[in-house]
């Protein structure tokens, strides 16, 4: 994925908001990211939406199913939309910087709007644990970077819409090291695995400065 800081005035000339927001003074920005027929991971990081279905409305008939993966639990729960009855069959909680997964029946553009979250905290669980890199770590250039950050990680997997396909990269313990390595940008999703009860990032990191007219896009 590759992001792009744009002056809002730019976005607005080519129309790509007109539709979703009626009031670009209120925008602080968006983060984009291109989903395909199939399964598709997505960060929430920006807004305040408080359940999955808000957001599968916005994509209905393409968006037939929504997941979240439950760390503590370690299990997936997950809510179908019933074209019978024309309504989910349950309600699926977000919150700010959550990671859902989107089966769509064909490609579209998923936009998360609003103003980003400062200082987003993950509680990271033994064994699998979805999570995005945050808006305000632009410096964070890897995600064996972040598995190095939390520690007691043996892999690290980037799953890319596109290809419908995961890139796994392990860490070694007899050599010391991982076995490659895997680019991130911010707003990508990773998938951590490891032994770790601890939460990240565990340091408040200063926002860097945003213009209140400044658009973050996310392109997958």
């Amino acid at each position: 994925m590759k992001k792009f800081i744009l002056p809002l005035l730019l976005i607005l000339t080519v129309g790509m908001l007109a539709a979703v927001e009626s009031e670009p003074s209120e925008v602080v920005g968006y983060v984009k990211y291109q989903c395909y027929n199939g399964f598709n991971y997505v960060a929430v990081p920006m807004g305040d939406l408080t359940t999955a279905e808000v957001i599968g409305n916005q994509y209905l008939p393409t968006v037939t199913t929504i997941s979240k993966w439950l760390s503590p639990s370690q299990n997936w729960t997950a809510i179908n939309y019933d074209l019978d009855f024309e309504e989910w069959d349950g309600s699926l909680p977000i919150t700010n910087a959550d990671v859902i997964v989107m089966f769509a029946t064909s490609n579209f553009n998923f936009y998360s709007l609003g103003s980003p979250s400062d200082n987003i905290i993950y509680n990271i669980y033994p064994g699998y644990n979805y999570i995005s890199v945050p808006l305000n770590r632009s410096d964070i250039p890897t995600a064996e970077m972040i598995a190095n950050d939390i520690g007691n990680m043996s892999s690290v997997s980037v799953w890319s819409n596109l290809s419908q396909s995961w890139t796994t990269i392990n860490y070694d313990v007899d050599f010391g090291e991982w076995d490659g390595t895997q680019p991130v940008s911010i707003g990508d999703v990773i998938v951590l695995y490891g032994n770790a009860t601890t939460t990240w990032p565990n340091r408040n990191i200063t926002n860097p400065s945003r213009n209140s007219k400044t658009v973050i896009k996310n392109k997958g």
